[in-house]
């Protein structure tokens, strides 16, 4: 079972940390472990917040599932433990083909004081400059279609069917309903490290011959400090930047690092942009980020959009693509930026349905529900169901559907599709 990338679920941490000899060792080795008192207490107090935003995130899913918080430590904690249980087969066969890290109080005894140490070092990759001028999409740059996939880094569910769905159809150069351009927009779980980059990333992403694969970074794989996205994922992908550029005579499509800065663009990026555009004459111009720009239930973003505010208010960006949020939403046209916005971060996360009616939706068909503007954003519909993929984990219908996006570019012309992960197309509009 070394191979395997586990699940660390909330009530196996629980269950090894509930022991007084776990907590003590876990003081003492916070003391040995750091320089001063006051960083072994700041690392104590950072650790348990994390148990305590694992519990609340498991609340639901009462580990059946993967669960993975937006907090760092606590990604961390998840990615360590699955690392050790792996590396002395510590891993067990769970439902419906998952592996799950089976450890206890006496495991977590012996390896908490090389957590700290592991810890410790985990200091952000080297930022990579992006070319100054943009790549030509190659292989008939005229037409191409685009697969958009999202926080699809688990390689569970519906995840692995996804990526067999887009690489049963062939590249672009072959077949004009083929591939010619594959983006992630970013997370890979728990903290995308080497392994879980490799085993739930790498080997799972599809292999369509002569296809360009662009990966943007996310949190949860700053949070080993991005070292596996610059070193293993851009390596594969060709990609020389986590932020880049593709053009071809009619659009221009944009990668953005929300992550590396937290919700932020880090470094050179918008002085980068802008020339960018500076030069993009006529071409209608596509952004991508991990986190979004506005939405209907999560937090905005201000410092990435206050940098990008004067093009946003002159309606220059066409349509922005982004993940994060574990849902897919068709928005309508913005009022104030004239930008088409889409949610696509339902790859391969497990989560938790909303009921759609008491927040106010309106019952569409079987797949939407329609959402009305509210607090500055404009509304649009929502994809709905369950998930038949969590079956053999859980009660699919306590989770949304998963799935994938397909933008077809033909000239100025520029059509989109939803998928469910077997391909089946869930909504298709042409909105250019």
């Amino acid at each position: 079972m070394k191979d395997a990338s586990p699940i660390v679920s909330f009530q196996q941490i629980n269950n090894a940390f509930s022991h007084e000899s776990v907590m003590t060792r876990t003081h003492n080795e916070a003391d040995a472990k750091t320089d001063d008192p006051i960083e072994a207490a700041s690392k104590l107090a950072a650790l348990g917040n994390a148990l305590k935003v694992l519990e609340t995130a498991d609340a639901e899913a009462r580990s059946k599932v993967l669960v993975a918080a937006d907090h760092r430590v606590a990604s961390l904690l998840q990615t360590y433990l699955a690392m050790k249980s792996s590396e002395e087969g510590k891993v067990e066969a769970s439902a419906a083909g998952a592996n799950e890290a089976k450890f206890d109080d006496k495991d977590v005894l012996g390896w908490i004081g090389s957590f700290f140490s592991w810890w410790k070092r985990l200091k952000p990759a080297k930022w990579l400059a992006a070319p100054p001028e943009p790549e030509t999409i190659p292989n008939n740059p005229e037409d191409f279609r685009m697969a958009v996939l999202g926080d699809w880094g688990t390689g569970l569910y519906g995840a692995p069917l996804c990526a067999k769905s887009i690489e049963a159809e062939k590249n672009i150069a072959q077949d004009d309903k083929g591939y010619g351009v594959l983006m992630h927009l970013g997370d890979v779980y728990y903290s995308g490290d080497d392994h879980e980059v490799q085993k739930r990333f790498l080997d799972l992403w599809p292999k369509n011959p002569n296809t360009v694969s662009r990966a943007i970074n996310a949190n949860h794989e700053m949070y080993t400090g991005g070292h596996a996205y610059f070193k293993k994922i851009l390596k594969g992908f060709k990609q020389p930047a986590s932020y880049f550029a593709l053009q071809n005579d009619h659009w221009l499509l944009v990668g953005l690092d929300s992550a590396y800065a937290d919700k932020d663009l880090a470094k050179d990026q918008v002085g980068w942009l802008n020339n960018i555009i500076a030069k993009a004459d006529k071409r209608k111009i596509i952004m991508f980020t991990h986190h979004q720009p506005f939405s209907w239930l999560e937090e905005q973003h201000p410092k990435m959009t206050g940098k990008l505010g004067q093009l946003l208010n002159s309606k220059k960006i066409f349509a922005w693509y982004w993940g994060h949020e574990h849902r897919c939403v068709i928005y309508d046209q913005h009022d104030a930026w004239g930008l088409h916005g889409r949610c696509v971060g339902h790859g391969g996360y497990p989560y938790f349905r909303k009921n759609w009616s008491e927040l106010g939706a309106k019952k569409e068909d079987e797949n939407w529900w329609q959402l009305g503007k509210k607090n500055f954003t404009p509304g649009g519909r929502v994809l709905d169901g369950s998930n038949q993929y969590i079956d053999g984990h859980d009660d699919p219908q306590r989770y949304g559907p998963q799935g994938y996006m397909t933008v077809e570019f033909r000239g100025k012309n520029l059509n989109e599709i939803v998928h469910a992960p077997d391909g089946t197309k869930l909504y298709e509009k042409q909105i250019a």
